[in-house]
């Protein structure tokens, strides 16, 4: 059987706070969550601490401390505490390996150890390492 792995798409989320959405409460939730709330896609009942959603499939319930997202075509869902924070990263605008990993370690706590130099793991001649016969393992690379 064939496996996929999740393309890594950028999202808006914001874990929801019930609180910041009473309205005579200054809330400090992202623009898109006020503009979703005033189109009605968006609606929370206090009493109960959830938040209704309404989707393209229906309407969905959300719970305090439950992540809201708004996808890449711009629909809104719900996804549990625990499952957001074990299938998502905080998305840094960073370039290079070196702040890639850097930014992994401030971030996740995470120490990524490699035994080849970033750059040569890119099939640039010129910077692959001089101790590894690379002729055994090319793949016709210039």
């Amino acid at each position: 059987m064939k496996k996929y792995v999740k393309k890594p798409i950028p999202i808006d989320a914001w874990q929801i706070d019930l609180l910041e959405l009473q309205p005579h409460v200054d809330g400090s939730y992202p623009d898109w969550v006020g503009s979703a709330l005033k189109e009605g896609i968006l609606e929370p009942y206090f009493a109960t601490s959830m938040l209704s959603i309404y989707t393209p499939e229906g309407k969905m319930k959300a719970s305090e401390g439950d992540f809201l997202v708004r996808g890449p075509a711009g629909e809104f869902y719900s996804i549990k505490k625990n499952i957001f924070e074990e299938d998502y990263n905080d998305h840094v605008n960073v370039f290079g390996d070196h702040e890639k990993f850097l930014s992994l370690k401030r971030t996740k706590g995470s120490t990524v150890i490699t035994p080849i130099p970033g750059l040569s793991t890119h099939c640039m001649n010129n910077l692959l390492s001089p101790t590894i016969d690379w002729k055994k393992y090319s793949c016709n690379c210039s």
